[in-house]
């Protein structure tokens, strides 16, 4: 996982890249795509998006600049149709 709460499967004979922390080892393909999916369907808190002692509103202004369309809100509605609003979205609605 990164910074951005972003979750990625990645191959353990190789280096986690900068900015990147490892969740979980040892883990076949499948469990692994099954516990990133409970991962990103699982709600975060602003706390945990922008970590203790940080504001949300800077942390998504910062997100905003440094990836203005990464998906900042992902919902998906009783049919299973998926929507996001991206940082941009957020920082704009914030102003």
């Amino acid at each position: 996982m990164n910074d951005l709460a972003e979750h990625s499967l990645w191959p353990t004979e190789l280096a986690v890249p900068a900015g990147w922390r490892v969740l979980r080892t040892g883990l076949g393909r499948q469990a692994a795509m099954e516990a990133v999916d409970q991962c990103a369907q699982s709600p975060r808190t602003g706390a945990a998006i922008a970590g203790p002692g940080v504001e949300l509103v800077a942390e998504i202004a910062r997100r905003a600049t440094e990836r203005p369309d990464a998906a900042a809100v992902l919902t998906r509605s009783g049919a299973g149709a998926e929507s996001a609003l991206t940082y941009r979205d957020l920082d704009e609605q914030a102003e």
